[in-house]
């Protein structure tokens, strides 16, 4: 018998589900709409504890509010004036309402389809699939595309792959991205530990674009402030009153291959890892969030970097092809001491 359950539950007028794992009394929630991965719940010294700082209400996911735990695609964050070129053709993207900006496309506000469950004794995974997005669904992105969601619930553990399919007869730009918050406790950040073992940080405008070319890689050593590698104390790399919104490359990998942001709280033991396959991650300390404003931390995987379509060393990556396949894989992983 697995150790996993699932069970189907409403969230006001969105289809979710609840998966528990009765080995270490974890439990997640999901909902149909965005694939949204809606709560993280953790037993932390024989409590229950959301790690993640989700959507709280059906309501906060009609706002919008703070992007919370989107899935981010076909692009994540911003794209310049919501202009791009693409295969010799102009794009103008307009805002998604009730959103007044181009940012972190339109998988979030998509109704998904469950495609498939397995349940065994080692893991749940549940593969969500949006309907077919059509060339005239999305103002300023003429291409027809599916995307696939997966996430892989194992002890400690979610791994979560982003597909996007192109449906169309020509090529089509899409990258993915997720946009998760993280807490460790109910008072706040600033006692955080951080870990983010990147060379580069990427230079940014007043609109949070990144500068053209080789201009965009700011060597990580010239920004101490912003500095959460490996080689700099733990003692410096608590977050206290730091403002982070800033886009991070060019990382040392662990053993696996992978790359490993960290969050830790010494006041309780809990650690937790965002890893990704490759690409980027974006920090942002959640000033100016409607709700909770500095109660998590956004630690956010991106295949690419922002304004990934209006960048020539991003085409080929970007670029899908009729019938083609991309695949982003990252997750969070989780330890009490």
């Amino acid at each position: 018998m697995s150790k996993f359950t699932l069970v189907e539950k409403k969230f006001g007028e969105f289809d979710s589900f609840i998966i528990e794992n009765s080995k270490t009394g974890e439990r997640i929630s999901l909902t149909k709409y965005g694939a949204n991965l809606l709560s993280y719940e953790v037993p932390i010294h024989n409590e229950l504890f959301d790690i993640l700082d989700g959507f709280n209400s059906p309501e906060e996911i009609i706002a919008a509010r703070g992007a919370r735990n989107y899935i981010m695609a076909p692009f994540a964050n911003r794209v310049k004036d919501g202009l791009y070129n693409f295969n010799y053709n102009a794009h103008q993207l307009k805002p998604i309402p009730p959103r007044s900006q181009v940012i972190h496309g339109f998988a979030a506000y998509q109704e998904f389809n469950i495609k498939d469950v397995v349940n065994n004794s080692n893991c749940i995974l549940i593969e969500f699939e949006s309907q077919p997005i059509s060339s005239s669904q999305y103002s300023g992105y003429p291409f027809d595309i599916q995307i696939r969601v997966t996430y892989k619930l194992f002890d400690k553990k979610i791994e979560i792959t982003v597909s996007g399919i192109n449906n169309g007869k020509e090529p089509a730009p899409f990258w993915s991205g997720w946009h998760p918050y993280f807490k460790t406790n109910k008072k706040g950040i600033e006692n955080l530990i951080l870990t983010i073992p990147a060379e580069k940080i990427i230079l940014v405008d007043r609109e949070f674009i990144p500068l053209e070319g080789e201009a965009a890689f700011g060597d990580i050593e010239k920004y101490p402030n912003k500095n959460f590698s490996l080689l700099v104390h733990e003692d410096k790399k608590r977050i206290g009153g730091r403002k982070l919104n800033d886009c991070y490359a060019d990382f040392q990998r662990d053993l696996t291959g992978l790359i490993r942001a960290n969050i830790f709280d010494d006041t309780n033991g809990l650690s937790i890892d965002v890893f990704q396959s490759e690409g980027y991650l974006l920090a942002f300390t959640g000033e100016g969030l409607i709700r909770d404003p500095r109660k998590s931390i956004a630690l956010e995987p991106m295949q690419c970097m922002t304004n990934a379509y209006n960048r020539e060393e991003f085409i080929k990556k970007i670029t899908l092809r009729p019938k083609g396949v991309s695949t982003f894989s990252f997750g969070v992983e989780w330890e009490v001491d």
